[in-house]
């Protein structure tokens, strides 16, 4: 037995848009789908129905004390705002809105940033990740409020910045940055609420140290998907992907869990990208055994959808309308 809740949207209507939410507008912390969903919703819009998606930190703290639980695993972009870039967008499948308001499933690459100053320019690797070697990351005010990297103690330079041009840093465009502190080495330097935080080790940690109060930078986050840039307003990420262009894909070693039955919700539209649809499925009880990942791709491909990604299900799943 199955029990299947299911909500298709028509996207030929102009007064409907897809945006993604991140409990509390941080990394840490969680929130219900209907209460993010309440949150969207004022006396110019309403938001009518959300699904869950990305899979999430479940314990831990950071070197300050802040829980960790509840932030994203991997890349998360909300109203255009980069909350994480995430190691694992990489390979891992995306659902994202683009530019034009057309929903969009992808492996994104956000790590091919750079930071631009005078004749100079240094690769920046990700928004509130882990420091690569020989590469920038930054650290903003959505963060933990640490740069929470204790084992980078004297390994690492880190020096504060503030944007502007901008209030937040989005994916395809110049935002202008500039050094407000001097450096320092600690790999756990606390973020003010209106600061950002660039943190770089190998070749890039002795360029960083030198740039002065004042000085300004260029940032420009490039995001790639099949090596071609694209423009995420709105990115939530998923595994496996399910379904492609209207075939169920072989999926049940894609994940330790994928050829399980357990409860599982699926977001994804049809081949003219005209209608949205998120499914969830319940599971692990007497009237829904749950479902595997190819399963859910069935299901989903017989509601009207021809590409799909599995998102984060088991307790998690939940389908809110109003």
């Amino acid at each position: 037995l199955l029990r299947v809740f299911y909500l298709t949207t028509d996207l030929t209507n102009p007064s409907i848009s897809i945006e993604a939410g991140v409990a509390n507008n941080k990394l840490s912390g969680g929130a219900l789908t209907s209460t993010m969903g309440a949150k969207k919703t004022n006396t110019e819009r309403t938001c009518f129905g959300g699904i869950n998606t990305d899979f999430f930190i479940t314990s831990g703290t950071a070197s300050n004390g802040t829980s960790m639980v509840g932030a994203p695993v991997a890349m998360s972009v909300a109203e255009s705002e980069i909350y994480r870039t995430g190691w694992q967008s990489n390979a891992w499948p995306n659902f994202y809105v683009d530019e034009t308001g057309k929903p969009c499933i992808g492996a994104v690459n956000l790590s091919s940033g750079t930071l631009t100053y005078g004749e100079s320019t240094l690769p920046v690797w990700g928004i509130n990740e882990s420091v690569a070697n020989n590469e920038v990351t930054i650290y903003t005010p959505k963060y933990y409020g640490t740069v929470n990297q204790p084992s980078l103690d004297g390994k690492c330079v880190e020096i504060p910045a503030k944007l502007v041009d901008a209030t937040f840093i989005e994916a395809g465009k110049n935002i202008t940055m500039e050094i407000t502190g001097e450096p320092t080495t600690t790999g756990t330097r606390a973020i003010g609420s209106d600061e950002f935080m660039l943190v770089a080790k190998g070749t890039s940690k002795e360029a960083l140290a030198a740039l002065t109060v004042g000085t300004r930078l260029t940032l420009y986050m490039k995001a790639l998907c099949n090596n071609e840039e694209v423009f995420p307003k709105d990115l939530c990420t998923g595994n496996p992907w399910i379904l492609h262009n209207g075939n169920v894909l072989d999926s049940e070693n894609d994940r330790g869990d994928a050829s399980a039955r357990h409860p599982r919700s699926g977001i994804g539209y049809n081949a003219d990208k005209t209608k949205l649809l998120m499914m969830v499925i319940d599971g692990r009880s007497a009237i829904s055994s749950g479902v595997q990942t190819s399963e859910l791709a069935h299901m989903m491909y017989y509601a009207g959808v021809d590409e799909a990604i599995n998102v984060d299900g088991g307790g998690s799943s939940t389908l809110w309308t109003s």
